[in-house]
């Protein structure tokens, strides 16, 4: 028998690549794989692992670069890292 979270985690995958709008995603997400990366950074996020996220909010900012989504999640990250000027510097190119 699956676990409820691992059934939710997959629900959320598969949302997220038939619907990126609803993942907070669009076309800037130049492809699958990038969506995938920022499902599993809120996902992260949400569970308090602010490192994780961030390291992949990041990764995400190669190729969504122009995305003020990402800019805003980066900073959100940083705040709860302690790092409120680095935030801010994101929450403004955002």
């Amino acid at each position: 028998m699956r676990s409820p979270i691992k059934i939710l985690l997959t629900c959320i995958l598969i949302s997220t690549i038939l619907f990126p709008s609803y993942a907070g995603t669009d076309n800037t997400a130049t492809s699958i794989k990038d969506r995938i990366k920022l499902t599993i950074a809120r996902i992260r996020y949400s569970q308090r692992d602010y490192k994780t996220a961030l390291r992949l909010y990041h990764d995400a900012l190669e190729t969504n670069s122009l995305d003020p989504r990402v800019h805003l999640w980066v900073g959100l990250c940083e705040l709860q890292l302690g790092n409120p000027a680095t935030a801010m510097d994101y929450f403004e190119k955002a």
